[in-house]
């Protein structure tokens, strides 16, 4: 029998023993057999986050004794044992206190002894898992039926989250109310046919346009009031939240800020959804919820123009969560960067290479327009913001406005899609250091450098009118300066 086999087989007792310990205070224990082939295992756990966070706890081979311990902060986990990168054994798991965990292994004789004790486990959350997945995986398949019936069932506000999710919660203890109700918020966010309908709008460029009549219907203020009752039942101070529901935060304040009717309707007051990102940045018991509202918050500052706002959010994120992602990833940096490319400062330099093999500078084209698009050919609303630019390119003569395309994309890819699509606008490929430098967060993004060399506009809306809007802006700029 092969060494993954004997694993498998032998974590069975594993499996059994811990179904026989769901109280606090509970371990993993069990044997393994295995034959000399057997490479190396992994103890690995994996916290249960919108933005997956997983760490080998520690790798070990056979005749080793090991004695490890590791903190582990509140919060939802998957714990997994892994040989050659295969699973071979996985459960769920809830930590409900700061806890030390400490795993022994005696690999030294055959059977080897395997124990983890520390969490807490439970049989019921196991459980709960499994319904959500067999959720997902019928709400999927039903989405796309033929069965109107069906499809409504699964499809609407209505029904899909209102009753078949409440289904599955009435059979579970109030304790893990919190992972329905943000459950409920990201299928309202992701999923609801409403939210197809503003995908649709703006992928046709009728979006920016209509987004006030839209907002403003009916049907959206149904489906707004019903994200705002679940975000006001939500407790943000739960250790069993992942950070889906940003998703429902974020969408509502968009269209709060497009057509305030929807606040004033409940009264909500004009600081509402940044007191909600301040209040899970102060009280999540999770690290990585706490840091994310940071950065959500100091986003909404700097869309805003609230600069000064935006920059201390992120100076606390820098100084209290150095470890966090955003950091990592130079995200707080670029953010930090996004405030000097808002109009008004002078555009940083653009010395690039374009796909013609031809050197581009910025500073060059002074005396002129200049519109800049950060885009790339993975990114849907890029694609389709193409043929409004390459209009825009043709109507307006190059004497007065240039146009150049930054792709975030591969060297191949992109000279494919040029060939194919026939852009005549020149484009260039980005890089990590000019991203940070220009602070951009997320594509497109589109912005108009002036004569002067200033950035003029960003967030250009790109759509049936934007040869108009640019000549509209073209010409404020002139009688302004008396040009």
């Amino acid at each position: 029998m092969s060494s993954v086999k004997t694993i498998c087989i032998s974590l069975i007792l594993l499996l059994i023993i811990f179904r026989c310990n769901s109280s606090n205070d509970s371990s993993i224990t069990g044997t393994i057999n295995a034959d000399n082939n057997m490479g190396d295992l992994t103890v690995r756990i994996e916290r249960d986050l919108w933005r997956n966070h997983g760490d080998d706890l520690l790798k070990f081979t056979l005749g080793e004794n090991l004695n490890f311990s590791s903190t582990i902060s509140p919060g939802k986990y998957k714990f997994k044992v892994l040989s050659n990168n295969i699973n071979v054994f996985e459960t769920n798991i809830i930590v409900n206190k700061r806890s030390e965990i400490q795993i022994s292994l005696d690999l030294k004789t055959e059977p080897y002894n395997f124990n983890i004790k520390g969490f807490e486990l439970y049989d019921e959350y196991n459980q709960l898992i499994k319904d959500l997945e067999n959720y997902d995986k019928n709400w999927r398949k039903t989405r796309s039926t033929t069965n109107n019936e069906e499809r409504n069932r699964w499809c609407t506000v209505s029904d899909s989250v209102r009753f078949i999710l409440n289904e599955i919660e009435s059979k579970y203890d109030k304790f893990f109310q919190p992972i329905f109700i943000e459950r409920k918020i990201y299928y309202l966010t992701k999923f609801h046919p409403i939210y197809k309908d503003i995908v649709d709008l703006y992928q046709q460029g009728l979006f920016e346009n209509n987004k006030v009549q839209f907002y403003s219907s009916k049907e959206y203020q149904d489906y707004f009031n019903d994200m705002i009752e679940l975000l006001e039942s939500l407790d943000y101070k739960s250790h069993l939240l992942n950070g889906k529901f940003f998703g429902g935060i974020l969408r509502t304040h968009w269209a709060s800020d497009t057509s305030p009717i929807l606040s004033e309707n409940l009264n909500l007051p004009a600081d509402y959804f940044y007191k909600l990102l301040k209040n899970s940045s102060e009280v999540s018991q999770i690290v990585e919820i706490r840091a994310e509202s940071l950065y959500k918050l100091a986003e909404h500052y700097i869309d805003r123009g609230k600069f000064t706002k935006g920059r201390n959010s992120l100076e606390i994120l820098q100084t209290d969560y150095p470890d966090a992602s955003f950091i990592k990833n130079g995200q707080v940096i670029r953010m930090l960067a996004s405030i000097k490319t808002t109009p008004g400062y002078v555009a940083p330099e653009l010395n690039i290479q374009l796909t013609t093999g031809e050197n581009y500078r910025l500073s060059e084209q002074k005396g002129k327009f200049v519109l800049v698009d950060f885009w790339g050919t993975w990114c849907g609303a890029c694609i389709v913001s193409i043929p409004y630019i390459n209009n825009l390119s043709k109507e307006i003569s190059k004497d007065s406005l240039k146009v150049i395309g930054i792709a975030n994309d591969d060297s191949t890819r992109l000279a494919n899609f040029l060939n194919e699509q026939k852009i005549n606008y020149v484009n260039a490929l980005s890089n990590k250091k000019l991203l940070d430098q220009w602070g951009i967060l997320g594509f497109p993004t589109t912005l108009l450098i002036s004569p002067d060399g200033k950035i003029y506009k960003q967030n250009i809306n790109i759509g049936n009118n934007i040869v108009n809007e640019i000549r509209k802006l073209m010409a404020h700029y002139y009688g302004k300066n008396g040009v």
